[in-house]
């Protein structure tokens, strides 16, 4: 299985960069190693000077079906995935799959949603489905597995409140075009805060996250 790794703006952290070259390669599906290729767009343009992710994204579609890749991972600059991130996401066989983190804003929001609601509204919700793979309504491509006959149907756009990014829209048109999302909430990612402050989606935790210095899980 072919798959194109993307990073849509221009500097990566470096703990993003060490995990993502630390993935497990092995095909859980057809057997083998998965060929992997690493890209970053270091062009952004939009008319204020803002960084425009949409545009990034959309030109990872178009060089990933221009040529043989199987699916887009997409891994933003700040995550810092698991090792077994890669391999998980594929054995979902979904149309899309996440990987669950938390949003860098006050109270850090799980990324994942059913139902019009986060898994982290509630510790219950979240001791429901941790651990499991669900069905969600998408929200966060920080670490995501796209595969290709989706990019062919489908483009990225930008979100309605026009920030220059694309999750929810791209969410939308996938649940309107009938494609099967899933989070795997095994595949636990660091979301980069400041100063290589990480935080960490944590069941254990009161407020259902923790923070690390730097440090890798």
């Amino acid at each position: 299985m072919k798959i194109l790794i993307f990073t849509p703006v221009k500097n990566l952290y470096l703990n993003s960069l060490v995990a993502m070259h630390q993935f497990d390669v092995e095909d859980p599906l057809f057997g083998g190693e998965f060929e992997l290729t690493w890209m970053q767009y270091r062009h952004n343009p939009s008319a204020d000077g803002r960084v425009n992710v949409v545009n990034a994204y959309n030109f990872a579609r178009d060089v990933m079906l221009a040529g043989t890749w199987d699916a887009l991972m997409t891994v933003e600059n700040d995550i810092v995935p698991p090792k077994h991130a890669l391999t998980n996401l594929v054995e979902t066989n979904a149309a899309v799959a996440y990987g669950l983190y938390c949003y860098r804003g006050a109270g850090h929001t799980w990324n994942a949603a059913r139902g019009g609601k986060h898994l982290s509204a509630s510790r219950e919700l979240a001791r429901e489905h941790w651990g499991y793979v669900v069905e969600v309504e998408g929200y966060g491509l920080g670490c995501a597995l796209i595969r290709r006959h989706v990019l062919e149907c489908l483009k990225l756009n930008i979100n309605d409140d026009d920030d220059l990014h694309c999750d929810s829209n791209f969410a939308r048109d996938l649940t309107a075009a009938g494609y099967r999302q899933v989070c795997d909430l095994g595949v636990r990612c660091g979301h980069i805060v400041n100063h290589h402050r990480i935080v960490w989606p944590d069941i254990e935790q009161e407020k259902l996250f923790r923070y690390t210095f730097g440090e890798q899980k």
